[in-house]
Protein backbone atom coordinates (compact mmCIF):
# COMPACT_ATOMS: atom_id res chain seq x y z
CA UNK A 1 0.00 0.00 0.00
CA UNK A 2 1.39 3.32 -1.24
CA UNK A 3 0.58 6.19 1.87
CA UNK A 4 1.79 10.04 2.06
CA UNK A 5 0.93 13.07 3.70
CA UNK A 6 -0.59 15.88 1.27
CA UNK A 7 -2.06 19.35 1.80
CA UNK A 8 -5.70 19.65 1.38
CA UNK A 9 -6.20 22.93 -0.45
CA UNK A 10 -10.45 22.64 -2.24
CA UNK A 11 -13.16 23.49 0.66
CA UNK A 12 -15.30 20.71 -1.27
CA UNK A 13 -12.77 18.07 -1.15
CA UNK A 14 -12.18 18.72 2.44
CA UNK A 15 -15.86 18.62 3.69
CA UNK A 16 -16.31 15.51 1.52
CA UNK A 17 -13.27 13.78 3.04
CA UNK A 18 -14.55 14.76 6.76
CA UNK A 19 -18.04 13.67 6.32
CA UNK A 20 -16.48 10.37 4.87
CA UNK A 21 -14.92 10.33 8.24
CA UNK A 22 -17.04 12.02 10.88
CA UNK A 23 -18.51 8.33 12.10
CA UNK A 24 -14.52 7.54 13.12
CA UNK A 25 -14.12 9.98 15.63
CA UNK A 26 -18.07 10.43 16.34
CA UNK A 27 -19.82 7.56 16.44
CA UNK A 28 -23.81 7.35 15.73
CA UNK A 29 -23.13 11.18 14.69
CA UNK A 30 -25.51 11.60 11.53
CA UNK A 31 -24.93 14.50 9.57
CA UNK A 32 -28.47 15.60 7.91
CA UNK A 33 -27.55 19.29 6.80
CA UNK A 34 -24.26 20.16 5.04
CA UNK A 35 -23.21 23.63 3.74
CA UNK A 36 -25.67 25.63 5.61
CA UNK A 37 -24.76 28.95 5.02
CA UNK A 38 -24.34 31.35 7.72
CA UNK A 39 -22.52 35.12 7.93
CA UNK A 40 -20.11 33.63 9.62
CA UNK A 41 -19.06 30.59 6.88
CA UNK A 42 -20.39 27.40 6.12
CA UNK A 43 -21.78 24.90 9.18
CA UNK A 44 -22.98 21.03 8.67
CA UNK A 45 -26.06 19.83 10.96
CA UNK A 46 -26.47 16.66 12.69
CA UNK A 47 -27.82 14.49 15.61
CA UNK A 48 -26.05 12.72 18.36
CA UNK A 49 -27.70 9.32 19.53
CA UNK A 50 -29.50 11.35 22.75
CA UNK A 51 -31.42 13.82 19.65
CA UNK A 52 -28.83 16.76 20.45
CA UNK A 53 -27.87 18.88 17.94
CA UNK A 54 -24.55 18.75 16.77
CA UNK A 55 -22.78 21.85 14.33
CA UNK A 56 -19.81 20.65 12.65
CA UNK A 57 -17.94 23.52 11.43
CA UNK A 58 -15.00 22.82 9.08
CA UNK A 59 -12.21 25.60 9.25
CA UNK A 60 -10.36 26.62 5.82
CA UNK A 61 -8.71 24.02 3.61
CA UNK A 62 -5.10 24.70 4.34
CA UNK A 63 -4.50 26.82 1.06
CA UNK A 64 -7.59 29.23 2.16
CA UNK A 65 -6.68 33.10 2.10
CA UNK A 66 -10.07 34.52 2.48
CA UNK A 67 -11.17 36.59 5.74
CA UNK A 68 -13.00 33.79 6.93
CA UNK A 69 -10.00 31.06 6.48
CA UNK A 70 -7.82 33.22 8.87
CA UNK A 71 -6.84 32.00 12.09
CA UNK A 72 -6.96 35.06 14.33
CA UNK A 73 -10.79 34.98 13.20
CA UNK A 74 -11.70 31.56 13.73
CA UNK A 75 -13.24 32.20 17.38
CA UNK A 76 -15.09 34.85 17.04
CA UNK A 77 -16.79 32.65 13.72
CA UNK A 78 -17.61 29.97 16.16
CA UNK A 79 -18.99 32.70 18.62
CA UNK A 80 -21.18 34.27 15.77
CA UNK A 81 -22.20 30.50 14.65
CA UNK A 82 -23.09 29.35 17.79
CA UNK A 83 -24.94 32.24 18.50
CA UNK A 84 -26.94 32.37 15.19
CA UNK A 85 -27.41 28.45 15.52
CA UNK A 86 -29.05 29.17 19.18
CA UNK A 87 -31.24 31.57 17.65
CA UNK A 88 -31.99 29.60 14.99
CA UNK A 89 -33.06 26.64 17.84
CA UNK A 90 -36.80 27.19 18.01
CA UNK A 91 -37.14 26.85 14.40
CA UNK A 92 -35.00 23.95 13.81
CA UNK A 93 -36.03 21.96 16.50
CA UNK A 94 -39.86 22.46 14.56
CA UNK A 95 -37.99 21.25 11.33
CA UNK A 96 -36.18 18.54 12.44
CA UNK A 97 -38.36 17.25 15.32
CA UNK A 98 -39.37 14.18 12.93
CA UNK A 99 -35.39 13.62 13.14
CA UNK A 100 -35.81 13.38 16.86
CA UNK A 101 -33.96 17.18 17.36
CA UNK A 102 -34.37 17.73 21.26
CA UNK A 103 -34.21 21.64 20.99
CA UNK A 104 -34.45 21.43 25.05
CA UNK A 105 -30.50 20.47 24.99
CA UNK A 106 -27.36 23.07 24.44
CA UNK A 107 -26.40 21.76 21.00
CA UNK A 108 -22.58 19.71 20.93
CA UNK A 109 -19.44 21.80 18.87
CA UNK A 110 -17.11 19.74 16.94
CA UNK A 111 -14.21 21.60 14.67
CA UNK A 112 -12.18 20.45 12.10
CA UNK A 113 -8.98 22.47 11.74
CA UNK A 114 -5.75 22.11 9.79
CA UNK A 115 -3.73 22.17 13.28
CA UNK A 116 -3.60 22.72 16.47
CA UNK A 117 -3.31 26.18 16.80
CA UNK A 118 -2.32 26.53 20.75
CA UNK A 119 -3.76 30.26 20.80
CA UNK A 120 -6.82 28.50 19.25
CA UNK A 121 -7.20 25.67 21.40
CA UNK A 122 -6.23 27.80 24.94
CA UNK A 123 -8.81 30.56 23.21
CA UNK A 124 -11.78 27.75 22.98
CA UNK A 125 -11.19 26.84 26.95
CA UNK A 126 -12.78 30.68 28.10
CA UNK A 127 -15.70 29.96 25.79
CA UNK A 128 -18.82 29.59 27.73
CA UNK A 129 -20.08 26.55 25.62
CA UNK A 130 -17.93 22.70 24.98
CA UNK A 131 -15.82 22.59 21.43
CA UNK A 132 -14.74 19.21 20.40
CA UNK A 133 -11.72 20.12 18.21
CA UNK A 134 -9.84 17.86 15.81
CA UNK A 135 -6.81 18.44 13.59
CA UNK A 136 -6.78 16.97 9.76
CA UNK A 137 -3.95 15.45 8.21
CA UNK A 138 -4.28 15.07 4.77
CA UNK A 139 -3.02 12.27 2.76
CA UNK A 140 -3.04 9.94 -0.17
CA UNK A 141 -3.60 6.26 -0.18
CA UNK A 142 -3.01 4.09 -3.72
CA UNK A 143 -3.10 7.78 -5.35
CA UNK A 144 -6.54 8.73 -4.03
CA UNK A 145 -7.20 11.48 -1.10
CA UNK A 146 -8.31 10.87 2.18
CA UNK A 147 -7.79 12.12 5.57
CA UNK A 148 -6.94 11.61 9.03
CA UNK A 149 -8.99 13.10 12.18
CA UNK A 150 -6.80 13.43 15.17
CA UNK A 151 -8.50 14.52 18.21
CA UNK A 152 -6.65 17.69 20.38
CA UNK A 153 -6.58 17.76 23.74
CA UNK A 154 -9.77 19.60 25.30
CA UNK A 155 -8.91 22.78 27.00
CA UNK A 156 -10.95 23.95 30.13
CA UNK A 157 -10.97 27.46 31.09
CA UNK A 158 -8.86 27.34 34.61
CA UNK A 159 -6.40 25.54 32.07
CA UNK A 160 -6.24 27.98 29.85
CA UNK A 161 -5.61 30.49 33.16
CA UNK A 162 -3.00 28.36 34.58
CA UNK A 163 -1.06 28.24 31.39
CA UNK A 164 -0.56 31.56 30.04
CA UNK A 165 2.11 33.69 31.87
CA UNK A 166 -0.15 37.33 31.66
CA UNK A 167 -2.66 35.65 33.66
CA UNK A 168 -0.38 34.34 36.00
CA UNK A 169 1.06 37.85 36.15
CA UNK A 170 -2.04 39.52 36.47
CA UNK A 171 -3.54 37.47 39.57
CA UNK A 172 -0.18 38.27 41.27
CA UNK A 173 -0.13 42.25 40.59
CA UNK A 174 -4.16 42.57 41.53
CA UNK A 175 -4.84 42.64 45.19
CA UNK A 176 -7.15 39.77 45.60
CA UNK A 177 -8.32 37.25 48.25
CA UNK A 178 -7.49 33.80 48.28
CA UNK A 179 -10.95 33.03 48.33
CA UNK A 180 -10.93 35.04 44.70
CA UNK A 181 -7.80 33.79 43.42
CA UNK A 182 -9.39 30.30 44.20
CA UNK A 183 -12.61 31.27 41.85
CA UNK A 184 -10.35 32.11 38.88
CA UNK A 185 -7.99 28.96 39.14
CA UNK A 186 -11.21 26.48 39.43
CA UNK A 187 -13.10 25.24 36.87
CA UNK A 188 -16.31 26.74 35.63
CA UNK A 189 -19.36 24.76 35.51
CA UNK A 190 -20.16 23.76 31.88
CA UNK A 191 -22.95 24.45 29.85
CA UNK A 192 -24.34 21.02 28.24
Amino acid sequence: MKLRCTSISDATLLQDLVLQEIESIERDVKIFETGLDTAWGLVSLGLDPGGRLVILLILGAEGETSEKGRQDDQVSRLIGIYRWIMGMMPFLSRSYAGRGLDGTRHPRVLVIAPDDSRTFIEALGYLRFKVDCYRYQGIEVQGEPSLILIPSPPRSHATALKNTAVSKSLLKSTELSGEEVHFFEEDPPEVE
